[in-house]
């Protein structure tokens, strides 16, 4: 995780939106929550319609305790992802909502 972090650090100022999106999960996965969003949220501006970041914001709101806009994101995640073959996280996902309308 460490080197991963180091690797995506590079990126953080990219130009890229996919880079500081990695770089912004890499502070989640370290339990950066408020860092994370702050790299996050702006990605979802040039990159509206990218389940990965639906899906990483949703899990950075949920870190932070704001279910709503947890909610919102991950089935923004879910319903964008329909489009492609696979998505990975689509059961996590489905059990968190899940969780989140229960309570």
């Amino acid at each position: 995780m460490d080197k991963a972090y180091r690797l995506a650090s590079r990126l953080r100022d990219s130009e890229y939106p996919h880079y500081r999106d990695t770089y912004g999960w890499t502070r989640y996965l370290r339990g950066e929550y408020n860092e994370a969003l702050t790299y996050i949220e702006p990605v979802l501006e040039t990159l509206p319609l990218n389940a990965w970041v639906h899906y990483h914001l949703g899990k950075v709101y949920l870190a932070l305790e704001r279910p709503k806009d947890a909610q919102k994101h991950l089935q923004n995640a879910v319903d964008l992802s329909k489009e492609e073959e696979a998505f990975p996280p689509t059961e996590e996902i489905q059990t968190i909502l899940q969780q989140l309308k229960d309570s």
